[in-house]
């Protein structure tokens, strides 16, 4: 089939005007993108310095989930010893815990009352010197039940 003049004429004006419909999404998209970003045509977006970047306005997930899950109370200051009414309170808070949720690990108990486990080992052990807790198993498979 032989391809006519009307037919070439044609063929040409729709691939000009695919051309320029292409061009002209690309140009918006481009921009759509560019707003997107805060960023004008023709700016490079501005390079960070050396070094570490800065800390975002968030807090890590990490730090989240051991520091900011103790509640306020357990929150002590960092250095000097506690006093022996703070450890007293401290072991009978554990031991309340104990009493209501047997046969955990200090881990779990630690988790479940928002406080580490360095600060738990006293109280416990003052309740262990009471006879007020007895313990299964050895080392981090000690398991704390109430007597």
């Amino acid at each position: 089939m032989k391809t006519t003049v009307l037919d070439r004429e044609i063929r040409s004006r729709v691939d000009s005007f695919v051309t320029e419909l292409t061009n002209v999404v690309r140009v918006n998209t481009l921009q759509a993108v560019h707003d997107a970003l805060g960023a004008e045509l023709g700016v490079a977006p501005a390079k960070r310095g050396p070094g570490r970047p800065r800390k975002s306005g968030t807090p890590s997930p990490i730090a989240e989930t051991s520091s900011s899950a103790a509640p306020k109370a357990a929150r002590k200051r960092r250095g000097g010893k506690r006093s022996s009414e703070d450890v007293l309170d401290l072991a009978s808070t554990v031991l309340a815990y104990i009493k209501s949720h047997a046969g955990e690990r200090l881990e779990q108990i630690g988790k479940g009352l928002g406080i580490a486990t360095k600060e738990l080992k006293l109280p416990v052990q003052k309740l262990f010197d009471q006879k007020a807790i007895k313990t299964k198993g050895k080392k981090r498979g000690t398991t704390y039940f109430a007597k």
